[in-house]
Parts: C-alpha cells; structure tokens; sequence
C-alpha cells in the first residue's frame, strides 16, 4: 500500500506529476496506493510541480552540464514554500548528470565551456554507489517510517558503500 517514485532527468518531472495524479480520489480508487515518497534526480522542472503529496527528496548534481543546480535548488525552494511534508535536497558536488543514470560522458555546457575540471568530477562507480545507497537509506526510512539515518541529513560522513568521507555533499533538510 506504499509506493515510491523515482525519476531521473525528465523521469523526475514525470514522477512529480504522477505523485500528484495518484492522490486524486479516481485514481487512488483505482490504484489503491499510498505514495509514501517521491525521490527526484537532477530534476529539469519543466512541469514547475507547485507542490506534492508526499516527502520528497531532490538529487543535484555539482558538475550538471545537462540540468543546472540552479534548477533542482528552485524546484526545491518552490516546494519549501508549502509546509507540511519532509523534503530534503542533496547537492552532490563532483557528480554529473548522465553518470547518476545510465549512460557516461563529459558534460560540457553550450559553447563548449566543461562545467568542471576533470578532476573534480566523481567516478561513474562512486556515484552510482552513493545514489544507490542515499536512495535505499531515505526510501527505506520513508516507506517504513523509521528515523532518517543522519549521513542522509547530512549530519554524519557517508558509509564507505557511499563514498565515505571522500564524498562532498550539501544537504538542506526540512522536517
């Protein structure tokens, strides 16, 4: 009876007008679930979702050549405005998008202008590695309504199955 979205890029958009959907009485008629958390990766905000259902939890990526920070931080500064739901951004400097997905490539914005040096960019395996657990340690808190592990509040380094310290990540939290 609890479900989780997740999307990434434009998959993040898309999961944002999903969990909105999903609350109207037709379709919760129909679908029977509860969305217990909405998990949004280097959103692009094109829908500009004013609001959601549920806690949420919006992924930025430091050295984004695709979707700017800028985007994810609005996206999570417009939803802050409306209280009442857990919501969290994580500011993940060194990452970029593609590789908090499945595909690897230098991101360079319009113009040819690197958004980082190379060496200031993570590893594809770290980042996955860090996505993946981030993603499992807030999701599992959410669906099973457990206390937020504080690595994931940013009040603690990462476990070494996330980066461990060796990870450089700004985390806003509003209970």
């Amino acid at each position: 009876d609890r479900l989780v979205l997740v999307g990434h890029s434009s998959g993040a958009d898309a999961v944002a007008l999903l969990a909105l959907q999903l609350v109207q009485p037709h379709t919760l008629d129909t679908v029977g679930a509860h969305v217990a958390a909405v998990l949004m990766v280097t959103p692009p905000d094109y829908v500009r979702v004013p609001h959601l259902p549920a806690p949420a939890g919006v992924v930025v990526a430091g050295c984004d050549g695709d979707v700017g920070r800028a985007v994810g931080v609005r996206l999570h500064g417009r939803l802050a405005e409306r209280p009442g739901m857990p919501l969290l951004l994580w500011s993940v400097e060194g990452a970029v998008h593609n590789a908090l997905n499945d595909a690897w490539r230098d991101e360079v914005k319009d113009g040819g202008i690197a958004v980082c040096p190379p060496a200031a960019k993570m590893g594809l395996t770290e980042q996955r590695e860090l996505l993946g657990q981030l993603a499992g340690d807030w999701l599992t808190a959410m669906t099973a309504r457990t206390p937020i592990p504080p690595w994931v509040l940013g009040a603690a380094p990462p476990p070494a199955a996330a980066g461990g310290g060796a990870v450089r990540m700004q985390v806003t939290y509003r209970p």
